[in-house]
């Protein structure tokens, strides 16, 4: 017989669910058969798979100890694969860009040229370097894999930099996954922009992916296929050339800000796919710029109840990006200087 007690991060979780985690090289039919001869039980009594656990509720298998590690992945061959992938890992230290860490979840700076998840296998992924790091500092282990894996819940582009959100619990993963896709969790992007923006605009169009080509069309009118669009922006500050913004993301689609501003007339600076060939030229030569200065820079967490109150309308912020500073320190702008 086996007894897992019920973690907290599991609280929530459907029976039958919680089950496949432990067991997951069997099958529903087998879970569902088990639990109708009370070969499965929870809290001692026979249960339908269907009931939603507890934190400290017990769930007994009367298994063989053959079956149960048979139909039970060795989560420690998972442990060594991260701790693998972490090794081969370059020029990032997760530990040293991290902007907040609880019990729950972690905030992380990403830099440039770094993927939040894999579009091939050989990459090393933000997720994977999550992962590595939990598991190098020992809080996560065989154990917590059969109930939950951590992961990144917010996707930023490649070269794209700043806060990424991730989820230690699946708690915390049901929350911070409902706030980003009801959008009350509010997250702020700095530009710096080709033109004089105007001190203040909310502007509207619509946007249409090309899977193909992996960029989109933007449009001030209704066109086919295409979604609404809706961006908030900010001047900072401007000398006539260039302006730096604050951009609030209305609505959430693939490459919004990069493609919406671009078609406004304000493409942002280094963006090789959106951006304008001459200005991103004249940066790349003087500053040896080769990516979008677009960064997510500061989240306003709204409010929330019960175990994730203490997170209610806190703001969290990361540094600006030092190729920003440099470009930022070099002009003379209106509205004094971006470090007064």
């Amino acid at each position: 017989m086996k007894e897992i007690l019920v973690s907290k991060s599991d609280a929530g979780t459907r029976l039958d669910r919680f089950i496949l985690k432990q067991l997951d090289r069997s099958s529903q039919g087998f879970i569902y058969k088990m639990l109708r001869k009370k070969n499965i039980v929870l809290n001692d009594k026979k249960a339908s798979g269907n009931e939603r656990l507890e934190e400290n509720d017990r769930v007994k298998f009367w298994l063989s100890d053959d079956t149960f590690e048979t139909l039970s992945t060795d989560k420690s061959e998972k442990i060594k694969a991260i701790q693998e992938t972490g090794r081969s890992k370059q020029n990032f230290d997760f530990k040293a860009n991290i902007i907040y860490e609880d019990e729950e979840l972690i905030l992380v700076n990403k830099p440039e040229n770094v993927l939040v998840q894999k579009s091939d296998r050989k990459d090393i992924s933000l997720n994977d370097m999550l992962l590595s790091y939990l598991a190098e500092e020992k809080k996560i282990d065989k154990e917590s894999l059969k109930s939950y894996t951590p992961s990144i819940c917010n996707r930023l582009d490649r070269n794209t930099t700043g806060i990424v959100i991730a989820a230690k619990t699946l708690a915390a993963a049901r929350i911070l996954n409902m706030i980003i896709n009801d959008r009350s969790i509010k997250k702020e992007y700095l530009c710096i922009v080709s033109g004089k923006a105007k001190e203040e605009a909310i502007i509207s169009a619509w946007l249409r992916k090309d899977e193909k080509s992996n960029t989109v069309v933007v449009d001030k009118d209704e066109f086919k296929a295409a979604k609404p669009i809706k961006t908030a922006y900010k001047r900072l500050y401007t000398d006539g050339t260039y302006s730096l913004l604050s951009v609030e993301l209305i609505t959430g689609r693939t490459h919004q800000i990069r493609a919406h501003l671009a078609s406004v007339g304000l493409p942002i600076i280094g963006d090789v796919k959106y951006g304008d060939k001459d200005a991103n030229a004249s940066v790349k030569k003087k500053y040896g710029i080769k990516n979008q200065l677009l960064q997510a820079y500061r989240i306003t967490f709204p409010k929330l109840e019960g175990d994730f109150s203490y997170l209610s309308g806190k703001i969290f912020e990361s540094s600006i990006d030092k190729k920003f500073m440099e470009i930022l320190k070099e002009y003379t702008w209106q509205h004094g200087s971006p470090e007064d």
